[in-house]
This record gives C-alpha cells, sequence and structure tokens, in this order.
C-alpha cells in the first residue's frame, strides 16, 4: 500500500518523458515538413521545366510561319528542322499540306519541345496565300503625271467581298493606289490632296498610297504577253485608224470568268473606248494603247495596261466599279506631262480577294509558278492545340 501510494505521489522522470515526446513530435513534424518542401520543390521545378518546354514548342510554330513564308509557291512543303538551345530544343515537322486554291495552300505543323525529360507537342494549321494584287490601284513605270477631279472617287485598299459589295470581316487589306518609287507616291499623294477624305483608303493598317516591291513594271508586261498567249485568250486588234469603239459588252462572270486582250500599237497613240453599260469578270489586258471608259462599266477581277504610251481615262459623266485590282505601267519614254491615269466622274476601285482567286485560276499553272515571287504573301494560323498525351 505504501509503495503504490508512493508511486502516484512521486512525480520523478514525468517531465524528462514528456519532453522526449514533444522532441519525438517536433522530429516527426520536421521530417514531414522537409518531405513536402521537397515535394512542392520537385513540383515546382516539374511544372516550370514543363512550362518551358510548351513555350519551346511554340517557337517553334512561329519559326515555322517564317520558313512558309521564306518557301516561294504553294508546293512542296518547307523542310522541317531541329533548333537547338543552351537549356532545350524544338523540333518542327510538316506532316500535311493540302493546296485550295491556285493561290492558296493549308499546312499542318507540328511542333515538339524538349527541355530535359520534358517534352510538349503543339499542331497548328496554317493556311498560306497569295494576292493577284497588291493594292485596288498600282502605277508602275515611266508614268509622269496623273489626274484626279471626279465628283465620286473611292480607291480603296479594303478588302471586299465583290458578291456582297461589303467589306470582309477580319481580312488583310492592302494600299489604296501602290507605286513603284517613292517620288512617284509623292506625285499621287499631291495630286490627290484635294479629294475629300476618304476617297483612297488603305486596307487594315495599311496606308493609302505608297512604294511597293511587287508587280514591277517588267513583270507586269511579261504577265500580260503570257496571258494573252494562254489557251482560251480573246484577243482583239485595235484597227490602223487606231481607234476601237465597243458599247455593252459582256466579258465573263465570276462563274465564267475570260481573259481579254486589246491590241495595239507601240508608240502610236492607240485607244480603246467603252460605251454603254458594260461588265465582265476575270483578266482584261490592255497592251499599248489607252482604255477609255464613257459609260458605265463593272468589272470583277484583274484589269492590266501596260506598253507604251498608255493610260487608263474614265471620262466626265462615265461610272466605273471595279473590284480586284489594276495595274497601270507604261514601258515607254512618253512626255513627262503625259497623264497615264485620269480619273472623271464616279470612279470606284476596291481590292478584292474574291474577285481575283478566280482570275488566278485563269492563269496556265507554269505562269503561275514563276510569279509566285512576285505576288504580295501572307499566312493565317487557323488554330494551334497541344497534343501532348
Amino acid at each position: 500500500m505504501k509503495r503504490a501510494r508512493h508511486l502516484l505521489v512521486n512525480q520523478n522522470g514525468i517531465v524528462l518523458a514528456g519532453s522526449l515526446v514533444i522532441l519525438s513530435a517536433l522530429a516527426v513534424a520536421g521530417v514531414a515538413a522537409r518531405v513536402m518542401l521537397r515535394n512542392d520543390h520537385r513540383s515546382v521545378a516539374n511544372l516550370r521545366t514543363g512550362s518551358q518546354a510548351f513555350y519551346l514548342a511554340a517557337s517553334g510554330i512561329e519559326w515555322s510561319k517564317n520558313q512558309v513564308l521564306a518557301t516561294n509557291g504553294l508546293t512542296p512543303a518547307p523542310a522541317g528542322g531541329t533548333i537547338y538551345f543552351t537549356s532545350g530544343s524544338f523540333a518542327v515537322s510538316f506532316p500535311s499540306l493540302l493546296t485550295t486554291g491556285p493561290l492558296s495552300a493549308q499546312l499542318v505543323v507540328q511542333s515538339v519541345g524538349l527541355l530535359g525529360a520534358n517534352t510538349h507537342s503543339l499542331q497548328a494549321r496554317l493556311t498560306k496565300y497569295y494576292d493577284l494584287g497588291d493594292s485596288a490601284l498600282g502605277l508602275r513605270g515611266n508614268i509622269g503625271a496623273v489626274s484626279f477631279s471626279g465628283t465620286g472617287i473611292a480607291i480603296s485598299g479594303v478588302d471586299y467581298n465583290s458578291a456582297t459589295g461589303q467589306p470582309v470581316a477580319g481580312s488583310k487589306g492592302r494600299l489604296a493606289l501602290s507605286t513603284d518609287s517613292q517620288s512617284l507616291s509623292d506625285l499621287v499623294s499631291a495630286q490627290s490632296a484635294a479629294l475629300p477624305t476618304g476617297s483612297l483608303q488603305g486596307g487594315s493598317s495599311a496606308a493609302a498610297v505608297g512604294p511597293s516591291s511587287y508587280f514591277g513594271s517588267t513583270i507586269v508586261s511579261q504577265l500580260a504577253d503570257q496571258l494573252c498567249a494562254a489557251p482560251g485568250a480573246v484577243v482583239l486588234q485595235i484597227p490602223v485608224s487606231g481607234q476601237l469603239a465597243l458599247a455593252n459588252q459582256s466579258w465573263g462572270t465570276l462563274a465564267a470568268p475570260q481573259i481579254r486582250c486589246i491590241d495595239g500599237a507601240a508608240g502610236a497613240g492607240d485607244g480603246v473606248a467603252l460605251s454603254g453599260i458594260s461588265s465582265g469578270a476575270g483578266i482584261l489586258v490592255v497592251r499599248n494603247a489607252d482604255l477609255i471608259l464613257s459609260g458605265t462599266l463593272r468589272w470583277d477581277g484583274l484589269i492590266i495596261v501596260t506598253g507604251s504610251e498608255v493610260a487608263l481615262r474614265s471620262l466626265a459623266g462615265s461610272t466605273t466599279n471595279i473590284f480586284g485590282s489594276i495595274l497601270i505601267s507604261e514601258t515607254g519614254n512618253p512626255s513627262p506631262s503625259a497623264v497615264a491615269l485620269e480619273v472623271n466622274g464616279s470612279f470606284r476601285a476596291s481590292f478584292s480577294r474574291t474577285a481575283l482567286n478566280p482570275a488566278a485560276a485563269l492563269i496556265p499553272t507554269g505562269q503561275l509558278a514563276g510569279l509566285y515571287a512576285s505576288l504580295p504573301v501572307s499566312i493565317k494560323q487557323d488554330y494551334w492545340r497541344s497534343v501532348t498525351p
């Protein structure tokens, strides 16, 4: 009995036992915290390297766009490749290519980013497209004078749908009026300065008037010659009198576009006059002659006026509505005061891919392949997605 009472009263060793329990608990907590911190560190490191692998793959997608743009033509697909960095790499391949028209193709690109043991794979579809025009109206060659005096002039690089007459939402626009030299751009800007605001309108962020490296004068002449020699081209000769009068013409539709060529004699001052109500779609080429518009004309596609001592003239009282692109190229040496573009009356020229694409289909494949290097090119990313498991 005394021994039991002694044990109950005597508390020797309880502090030591309690201290050991507390130290044990703290040791366990410390080990657990260390394990948790180490796991968190590993998770963060894995997440960081995984994100870096993703960004490497995304960089590969951007690199592929440059490769696509640097490759002339629609086919073949550009070569893939692997780019190495200090801490990682990306590998790009092009598993498929589909030509969707004479001016466009769709490519699927796959990019794999690698960083250490982490990989990330992205896939995207890119659309590469060329334009059969760099502006609503282009001036090339030895042009010394232009004139804008109409009351209803609207030249726009905004991309219009020729069927609806409305701008295409989200599409890339072009210059309203392009030239092949800064001095000619300055001349056009000075001559058009008195026009109402908005008469010359650039598409998207493009300026209204500016120089362009596309469609040089030599290229325009070569294209005109090739078009007029193409199968199915309808060629009219200006008579020896030097003047050809045409009225109420119907030269193709968007569903059935045509190539029409009108030939004059170089340097002779020849001209073709269109009167009445005329319309057409496709490609109209006038060589070595003035194109004189005195009636109503609606054209969908490309109009080329090229040669020696040539001009496009829309007379007072005329109504002109062009969807697509116009190119005027002077290859001769006319007087500096000779007017190559004379705009009167109601004149509207609107850049339009929906009108130019059917026109491009009229150009023989071999000739179009040789033309790609002279055409404006763009690329659009249709989608991208992660294909990493």
